[in-house]
């Protein structure tokens, strides 16, 4: 249980750490993102401005003869070529049309300028497009006007190649997923070691807890078999001279002292299964013959109920199990079927030899068309002092503990105990038993 419990924490404690790890690396990595960007789009600005004075002579004498950015050497534009991160450099005039370019063979000039339409005054913007080539480019387009006496006579516009830009993203986005992945692992092993010591103190009240169950229940047998066996020599003795009032006294107090002495039987065998301290009697016999005697015995219980109880089995049904604890599961399995089961219903119990993947063994099912289960309630029918309807399980005397203890029954064997049901249609119990059972630890 406790086990179980640990690895739920520490779980929890690792989720919890890695979602906020993983909400603070995309927050860093989008923020960083968004201000190396910003960054980008004013060095663009700044460099885009610089230029368009340089461009003020082109755009009042269009001569596409010379680059006046070198008209001074003499360089024509063809010989100048773009700087390493820009693709593209346009000089467009106030009617919209391209004075003079300079761009990357890949890139689409159509495209460029309907993305720019429009554009009057310092911009930047970031555009993904196909190349001419096929592949993808990004750019950041960045305009400046071009004012002369307080007039635009155009305006330039630069693209800069993102790819280094995107390549720097991605080293960062890789570093922060390794980082988050070994912090993540950290935090578990951390969760781990914390989850453990938090438990110690939960650990220690629970063994003294499971203590006194164990000690009252075993001192309470005694007192308990005293009222038994005195109730019985005074019915055996006294019954000629006492009237009806007494002896539906004597009965009800017979009963109360049957129902008291299995709850505190109960208790014990589960304080004694959490102390490890009930051991297992593993043999191989026929469980059919070993459960025919039981099944005798319920079939009285469901008769008094008007409920038809039947069995199949298979004519040998080999099983390597403890014989006691075995018949222990059925007598609650059945013996729970008919409780929850109205008059003129139906209870199975089939066995069968069964697979589980690659496991073979011993498979138990208990079949009523009684008033079944919601699923929240199968999920919880195995707790201790459970009881999926309250007033029924007070009629008929249960505590909560009986499927409890079947539970614990088929985990100490190694196998699955589990339940199909639907309100209103009945419930399946089925149980399995593998064949060669691997140590089970029930921490």
């Amino acid at each position: 249980m406790f086990a179980h419990i640990h690895r739920q924490l520490t779980l929890l404690y690792t989720v919890l750490t890695a979602m906020f790890l993983c909400l603070f690396a995309l927050a860093f990595y989008f923020g960083l993102s968004h201000v190396l960007l910003r960054e980008q789009s004013q060095d663009a600005l700044r460099n885009v401005a610089r230029q368009a004075s340089t461009y003020k002579d082109l755009l009042e004498k269009p001569d596409r003869s010379r680059d006046p950015r070198d008209a001074k050497s003499g360089k024509t534009r063809e010989s100048l070529a773009l700087t390493e991160d820009e693709r593209l450099l346009y000089v467009i005039s106030t009617d919209g049309r391209l004075i003079w370019s300079r761009e990357a063979e890949n890139i689409s000039q159509a495209t460029i300028l309907n993305q720019v339409a429009g554009w009057k005054t310092e911009q930047t913007a970031v555009i993904s497009l196909a190349g001419k080539d096929g592949q993808p480019v990004r750019l950041m387009l960045a305009a400046a006007p071009v004012i002369d006496d307080g007039r635009s006579r155009g305006m330039v516009l630069i693209g800069r190649d993102l790819a280094a830009y995107d390549r720097t993203l991605g080293m960062l986005a890789q570093g922060l997923g390794v980082s988050a992945l070994i912090f993540v692992l950290l935090s578990g092993i951390i969760g781990y070691i914390t989850a453990g010591r938090a438990l110690i103190p939960i650990r220690q009240s629970f063994a003294a807890q499971r203590q006194f169950v164990a000690d009252a229940s075993h001192e309470l047998r005694t007192p308990l078999s005293v009222f038994q066996l005195s109730l019985e020599a005074l019915r055996k003795k006294e019954q000629a001279r006492m009237g009806p009032e007494s002896i539906n006294i004597v009965n009800d107090l017979t009963d109360e002292v049957h129902r008291m002495t299995r709850l505190v039987v109960d208790l014990l065998t589960l304080a004694r299964a959490d102390a490890g301290a009930v051991q297992l009697h593993r043999e191989q016999f026929d469980a059919r013959l070993a459960l025919e005697s039981t099944i005798r015995q319920l079939s009285a219980m469901a008769e008094a109920k008007k409920i038809n109880l039947c069995w199949t089995s298979p004519d040998e049904m080999p099983v390597l199990a403890d014989r006691d604890r075995l018949v222990q599961l059925v007598y609650v399995l059945v013996d729970n079927a008919i409780k929850y089961t109205a008059a003129d219903g139906r209870v199975e119990v089939k066995m069968t030899l069964a697979n589980r993947g690659t496991q073979s063994g011993f498979q138990l099912e208990v079949i009523d068309n009684g008033i079944g289960m919601t699923k929240k309630e199968s999920t919880q029918v195995f707790e201790r002092f459970f009881r999926a309807d309250k007033t029924r399980s007070r009629e008929s005397g249960g505590f909560g503990l009986g499927l409890a203890i079947a539970s614990w029954i088929v985990a100490a064997h190694g196998g699955t105990l589990s339940v199909d049901s639907k309100p209103g249609e009945g419930s399946t119990f089925t149980a399995f038993f593998p064949s060669s059972p691997a140590p089970v630890l029930l921490a």
